[in-house]
C-alpha cells in the first residue's frame, strides 16, 4: 500500500478513479502547475472531462516525480475527504490483488434511513446574532460553540437542576423530529438522563386546543390512558411543584402572538407554574427572541440545530439514491453551484433537491436548474404531478407537465384548468401569511385541496377534531407568495418583513422565466432604493444592497433596467452570506464592470470563486480587499486567491499579519500580472535585523529581476504602510528601481512612523517615471503625536508631504516640523519650481470661550493661510526655497489679517515670489493637549498656547474695563 502511494499513477487510473470534473482547476493549482498553461486549458472550448484529462497529463508530463500520495494530500487539503478515502481504498485493493491474488471485496452500502439527525450546538447568549447568519462549518470552527450529542441535551450546566432548554432551528431542520426522538428514548428507557423523569409531556403548540388552555390541567387533554385519573394526576404534579416532570413544547413560533406574553404556557416556561419542572421549547430563530430573557447561565441551555455538514450531505445523498454513480453526479451538480449547495444543510431542503435531481435523471434531462426560482418551479411541477396521479386526473406517469406553473395561462391544459382555482387560492393564502408572518393555517383551509403543497396534521382531543396545515417548507410558501405577487400587480401591500428578500428573488426570477418586461412599481421602487452612491478616495461606486444583490442572480439585466449610470463601478460594503459572494462572483464573470469587494473569511472567497466558475469567461475586474484574520483562516484564504483567474485582479490590499506570510504575498503578487495598484501593510512589529519586507521587495536585501513588483507591467500606484522602518531600511529598499524611466509606476504613497523624508524625497528626479509622491508621517519629528484632537483641518495632525510632477511643486502641511527634520539630516538633492505650506495667524474679531480647563471647545480665532514660494525663471534647490519661505513668514506677520481675504502676491529677493491666500473662510479648529513628555518641544503648539493665554487675559481686561465704564455711565 505505502509503495503504491509513493509511486507514479497512470493517466488512465486518474481519469477512472479521481475524475473530479467540477474541481479539476483547483486540483491543478494545488498541484502547483504552471498557471498560464492551466488558464489555457481552462478557457479552451472542450468538455470538462477533456480539461480534467489535460490537467492530469500536464501534471505527469511536467513533474516526473509525481506520486499518488501527493494527489491524496491535495484532495484532503481541498476538504474532499470522501474522494481521498475512496482513492486510497482503491489503492489498498490494488495492493491486496498484487500481493495475495485474493478477489476484491466490495464495501456494503448502508441501507436507506428515514432520518439523519443533524449535529447540535450548545450556544451562549453572546453568539446569538452571529449564529443566525452562519453555516454549519462556521459554527464548528467557533471556539465559543460546543458540539453535543442528543443524550447530552438534558445534561446540567452546573450543580443546579436544569430548568429550561431552548432548541432553535429553521423550518425542516428537524426540531419536531428531535422532540419525538426524546419522547421515544424515554419510553424505551434507553436514555440515562431521560430516565430521571417520571412523566414526559409532548405538547405540539400548533394545535388550537392548547391555545384555549387556561390551566395546567387543560394540557392533559391528549392523554388517552383511561386508567389515569386526571384530577389526581394534576394534584400530585402540583404538590410536587412539577418535580420529575419534563415538558416538551414543540413549535413556540406557531403560537398566536397574544399567547406569547401572558398564558398558562408562558407561566410554565418562565417557571411561575411548577417551578421544579424541566421545560424544553423548540422554535424557529425568528420567534425566539423573547425566550432569551429566560436563559440563565446556571440552569439553562440554548441549543441550535445547524443541519448537515458536507459529510452528512454526501451520506444522505448516497442513502437517498442508493446508487454510488448517481450520488457522485449529484455531488458534481451541487458542488459547482452555491445556490443549491447552501440549501442542502437543511435536511428537508436536501430531500427536495435530491427529489428534483432524481426526476431529471429519470427523464434524461441534463438542463439542471441553477437558480432558486427554477429549482422551486420544478419542485412544484413534481408535487403537482404526484397530486394529479393520486387524485386520478392522470394515469400516465410520462405525462409531460408544462415547463412552468406560475400564471393562469400556464394552466390552459384541460387537465390543469380545474387546478388553477385552488393553486391561485394557495398563493393568496401564502402571500397574506408571509405579510403577517403566519406560517400555520387552521380552519380556513379545512375544505381546500392542498394539492400536495401543504402538510396537514389532524388530532382528536376528546370529541373535537383539531387540524392545522402549513406549506411543506417556509421557502415554498415564499415562492407561492411571489407567484401571487406576479399575478396580482394592483393594490398589493408590501411590508418590510424578514422574508422580503426571498420573495423578491422569486418574483424577479418568475418575471425572467415569463419573459416579462414590466415590474410592479412598488417592487421596482424598493429595489431602486436598495442601491446608493458611494465615494472612496475620490472614486465613485454604486453600492448594491443585499436585497437587490439576491435578485441580480435571477436576472442580472436589472443592473441596467433599474436606471444605473452606463459607466459605473460597484462596491458591495455589506454582503451577508456566502450566497451573496457567489452572486458577486457571477456578476464579475458576466459584466464588464469593476467591483470593489472585501473578504473576511476563506469561505467567502471560495463562494466568490464558484460564482466566477459559473460562467465560461470572466469579463469584469476586481479591486480586492483581503481582510481575513487568524493564521489558519488566512492561509486558506491565500490558497483560494490563487484559484482566481490571473487577469481578474487589478488592485489589491493585503495585510500580512506576520513575517511568515511575506512569501505568500509574493506568490499572490506574481499570480496577478495585470495589477495596477498595490497596497501593502507590513506587520505591526519591530523589524528584526534582516527585514522580511526587504526580502519581499528585494530578495537577499538587493533588487533583482525576481522581485514580484518589478514584474508588474501595469503597476501605476504603489502604497506602502510601513512601521518602524529606519533610514537604513529605506536605503536598502532602493525604491528608485521602481521609478526608473520606462517603468509604469506613476504614484507612490508611503506612510510610516518617523519617516526619513530626505531618503524618499531624493526620488524626486525629473527623469523618473513618478508623477506624484505622497508621504505621510503619523508621528511628529519628536516622537509624540502632534495633537490629540484637530477639528476642521484637512488632515488630523499628520505630517503630509506631496510632490506633483506637472507643477514640480512640493507641498508640506507642518513646515516647522519639516524644517526641523531636515536640519538633522542631509538635505535632499532635489530642484523645485515652487514650495507650499501653511501657517495660522490671529483673527482679532473672533469670539471664543472655554468649555473646560483642558479643552478648547470652540475656537475661531485662527485663520489658516496657504503660503507658496515659486520661481518663474528656473528651478532652485530645496534649501533656497526654505530660506525664501522663512522670509515669507516674516513678511506675513507684518500684514493685517483683514487683508488676507484675497490672494496677495509679494516679490522676494533672489528671483522668488510668494503668494498668500486664506485657505479657510471663517474656519477654525480645536486644539487638545499633545501627548508630550518633558523633553518634547513643539513650537506650533507653544505658540498656540501662548496666544490662547494672552487672548484669555485680554478678554478679562476687556470685561473689567467695560464693567467699570458701565458703572461710570450710571
Amino acid at each position: 500500500m505505502e509503495s503504491l502511494l509513493d509511486s507514479r499513477p497512470s493517466l488512465q487510473e486518474l481519469m477512472q478513479q479521481v475524475c473530479l470534473e467540477s474541481r479539476w482547476h483547483e486540483i491543478g493549482v494545488m498541484l502547483d502547475l504552471n498557471s498560464e498553461k492551466l488558464d489555457a486549458i481552462r478557457y479552451s472550448s472542450v468538455s470538462e472531462r477533456t480539461k480534467t484529462n489535460d490537467m492530469y497529463k500536464l501534471w505527469l508530463d511536467s513533474k516526473p516525480q509525481a506520486t499518488r500520495r501527493e494527489l491524496v494530500q491535495v484532495l484532503k487539503d481541498m476538504e474532499l475527504n470522501r474522494q481521498a478515502a475512496e482513492y486510497k481504498e482503491y489503492l489498498r485493493h490494488q495492493s491486496i490483488e498484487n500481493t495475495t491474488l485474493r478477489p476484491r471485496s466490495t464495501r456494503p452500502v448502508p441501507k436507506k434511513s428515514s432520518v439523519i439527525l443533524p449535529p447540535l450546538k450548545n450556544v451562549t447568549k453572546s453568539t446569538a446574532e452571529w449564529l443566525h447568519s452562519t453555516t454549519p462549518n462556521d459554527v464548528v470552527q467557533n471556539e465559543e460553540v460546543m458540539k453535543i450529542q442528543i443524550e447530552d441535551i438534558l445534561k446540567p450546566v452546573s450543580e443546579e437542576r436544569l430548568r429550561f432548554v431552548l432548541i432553535e432551528g429553521e423550518p425542516g431542520i428537524g426540531k419536531s423530529t428531535l422532540a419525538k426522538e426524546l419522547v421515544l428514548r424515554w419510553a424505551k428507557g434507553s436514555d440515562e438522563l431521560m430516565n430521571n423523569y417520571d412523566i414526559v409531556f409532548l405538547i405540539q403548540l400548533r394545535f388550537e386546543t392548547y391555545h384555549k388552555a387556561t390551566s395546567i390541567e387543560h394540557l392533559f387533554v391528549d392523554l388517552d390512558d383511561q386508567s389515569i385519573n386526571m384530577t389526581e394526576l394534576h394534584v400530585e404534579i402540583k404538590k410536587r411543584k412539577g418535580a420529575g416532570i419534563l415538558w416538551i413544547l414543540d413549535g413556540f413560533d406557531e403560537l398566536p402572538s397574544h399567547l406569547k406574553s401572558n398564558s398558562v404556557l408562558m407561566k410554565l416556561i418562565k417557571g411561575d407554574n411548577l417551578s421544579k419542572s424541566t421545560v424544553i421549547v423548540t422554535s424557529r430563530p425568528v420567534a425566539s427572541d423573547q425566550l432569551l430573557h429566560f436563559l440563565h447561565e446556571h440552569d439553562s441551555k440554548r441549543i441550535s440545530l445547524r443541519g448537515f455538514d458536507s459529510t452528512k450531505i454526501e451520506e444522505y445523498a448516497l442513502q437517498y439514491f442508493n446508487d454510488k454513480d448517481k450520488a457522485s453526479k449529484f455531488h458534481s451538480y451541487y458542488s459547482g453551484n452555491i445556490v443549491i449547495e447552501s440549501m442542502l444543510y437543511n435536511p428537508l431542503n436536501c430531500f427536495i433537491v435530491c427529489t428534483i435531481f432524481n426526476d431529471f435523471i429519470a427523464t434524461n434531462n441534463k438542463q439542471y436548474p441553477k437558480t432558486m426560482t427554477s429549482l422551486y418551479n420544478h419542485y412544484v411541477r413534481i408535487l403537482l404531478k404526484r397530486h394529479l396521479i393520486d387524485a386520478g386526473f392522470i394515469s400516465d406517469l410520462d405525462y409531460d407537465m408544462p415547463q412552468r406553473l406560475m400564471l393562469e395561462t400556464d394552466f390552459n391544459d384541460p387537465l390543469l384548468q380545474s387546478v388553477w382555482k385552488n393553486f391561485s387560492f394557495l398563493s393568496k393564502i401564502a402571500y397574506d401569511g408571509v405579510m403577517n408572518q403566519q406560517y400555520i393555517f387552521g380552519k380556513e383551509l379545512c375544505n381546500v385541496d392542498k394539492m400536495s403543497m401543504m402538510d396537514t396534521i389532524a388530532n382528536f382531543f376528546v370529541f373535537e377534531k383539531d387540524e392545522s396545515s402549513s406549506f411543506l417548507h417556509t421557502t415554498l410558501q415564499e415562492y407561492f407568495a411571489a407567484v401571487y405577487l406576479a399575478n396580482n400587480k394592483q393594490d398589493i401591500e408590501i411590508r418590510n418583513i424578514p422574508s422580503l428578500k426571498v420573495i423578491f428573488i422569486f418574483y424577479v426570477g418568475i418575471r425572467k422565466i415569463m419573459g416579462a418586461r414590466d415590474m410592479d412599481y412598488v417592487v421596482f421602487d424598493i429595489l431602486k432604493n436598495n442601491i446608493s452612491q458611494y465615494t472612496d478616495n475620490g472614486d465613485e461606486y454604486v453600492d448594491i444592497g443585499s436585497v437587490l444583490l439576491g435578485c441580480l442572480y435571477e436576472d442580472d439585466s436589472l443592473l441596467y433596467n433599474i436606471g444605473l449610470p452606463v459607466n459605473h463601478s460597484f462596491y458591495s460594503r455589506s454582503p451577508n452570506t456566502n450566497f451573496d459572494y457567489y452572486i458577486l462572483g457571477y456578476l464579475v464573470a458576466v459584466h464588464k464592470s469593476t467591483y470593489k469587494i472585501g473578504f473576511s473569511n476563506s469561505d467567502q472567497i471560495k463562494a466568490f470563486n464558484k460564482g466566477l466558475q459559473s460562467h465560461s469567461t470572466v469579463s469584469g475586474k476586481l479591486l480586492l480587499r483581503f481582510l481575513i484574520k487568524g493564521f489558519d483562516e488566512r492561509h486558506k484564504g491565500f490558497k483560494e486567491l490563487l484559484l482566481m483567474p490571473s487577469h481578474l485582479v487589478i488592485e489589491i490590499l493585503i495585510l500580512p499579519s506576520n513575517y511568515s506570510e511575506i512569501s505568500e504575498f509574493c506568490g499572490i503578487i506574481s499570480r496577478f500580472p495585470l495589477l495596477q495598484e498595490v497596497l501593502l501593510v507590513t506587520p505591526a512589529l519591530q523589524w528584526p535585523s534582516e527585514n522580511p519586507l526587504l526580502k519581499l521587495i528585494t530578495p537577499a536585501l538587493q533588487w533583482s529581476s525576481e522581485n514580484p513588483l518589478l514584474k508588474l507591467k501595469k503597476l501605476n500606484i504603489l502604497s506602502i504602510l510601513a512601521i518602524n522602518l529606519d533610514e537604513n531600511d529605506f536605503a536598502r529598499l532602493k525604491l528608485g528601481q521602481l521609478v526608473t524611466p520606462g517603468r509604469p509606476l506613476k504614484k507612490l504613497y508611503v506612510e510610516n512612523y518617523c519617516i526619513p523624508y530626505n531618503d524618499i524625497l531624493n526620488l524626486i528626479k525629473m527623469q523618473t517615471s513618478l508623477e506624484e509622491l505622497v508621504i505621510q508621517d503619523r508621528v511628529d519629528t519628536h516622537g509624540t503625536l502632534t495633537y490629540s484632537l484637530v477639528w476642521n483641518l484637512e488632515l488630523s495632525g499628520r505630517q503630509h508631504i506631496q510632490w506633483t510632477k506637472s507643477t514640480n511643486n512640493l507641498m508640506v502641511h507642518y513646515y516647522e516640523k519639516f524644517f526641523y527634520h531636515l536640519k538633522k539630516r542631509k538635505l535632499p538633492t532635489i530642484r523645485l519650481s515652487s514650495f507650499t505650506s501653511f501657517t495660522y495667524i490671529k483673527n482679532r474679531n473672533s469670539d471664543y470661550y472655554f468649555k473646560s480647563v483642558d479643552m478648547l471647545s470652540t475656537w475661531n480665532s485662527w485663520t489658516r493661510v496657504n503660503v507658496t514660494v515659486y520661481s518663474k525663471s528656473t528651478t532652485f534647490k530645496l534649501n533656497h526655497f526654505i530660506d525664501a519661505f522663512s522670509e515669507c513668514i516674516i513678511l506675513l506677520k507684518k500684514l493685517p489679517v483683514e487683508r488676507i481675504d484675497k490672494t496677495i502676491t509679494k516679490k522676494l529677493k533672489n528671483n522668488f515670489t510668494c503668494m498668500f491666500a486664506d485657505a479657510e473662510q471663517g474656519g477654525g479648529f480645536i486644539i487638545g493637549l499633545p501627548q508630550c513628555d518633558h523633553k518634547c518641544h513643539n513650537t506650533e503648539y507653544d505658540s498656540a498656547i501662548n496666544f490662547i493665554v494672552k487672548t484669555f487675559i485680554l478678554i478679562l481686561i476687556t470685561v473689567v474695563l467695560n464693567d467699570i465704564k458701565h458703572r461710570y455711565n450710571q
